[in-house]
């Protein structure tokens, strides 16, 4: 059995693996399932060695259905965008993506 996480003070992040190869209802279907599952934040994984020029309006389009989101990447321009566009977390933080 699954134990009760409602008893204690913790938010789940459920990560979309490979979010900028998705096509924007692929996305939100996705998305919509974490949510079901209990996920509080629906992260945004992205492609290390790749820059997704999409990312600011994907976190737009899901924060508009309701979402809360963070982005995982450690490429400057997509944290600045997704930030930019009302992410709340950034994952993979070092001194190449801070600003």
């Amino acid at each position: 059995p699954l134990p009760e996480l409602d008893e204690y003070g913790i938010e789940i992040l459920a990560e979309i693996n490979h979010a900028p190869r998705l096509s924007d209802d692929d996305l939100l279907r996705q998305a919509e399932r974490y949510r079901d599952s209990g996920a509080d934040f629906i992260d945004l994984g992205c492609i290390p060695g790749e820059s997704w020029r999409g990312i600011g309006p994907a976190v737009r389009r899901l924060i508009a259905a309701g979402f809360r989101v963070s982005v995982d990447s450690f490429d400057q321009a997509e944290v600045t965008a997704a930030v930019e566009h009302g992410a709340e977390l950034v994952l993979s933080v070092n001194e190449s993506n801070l600003s």
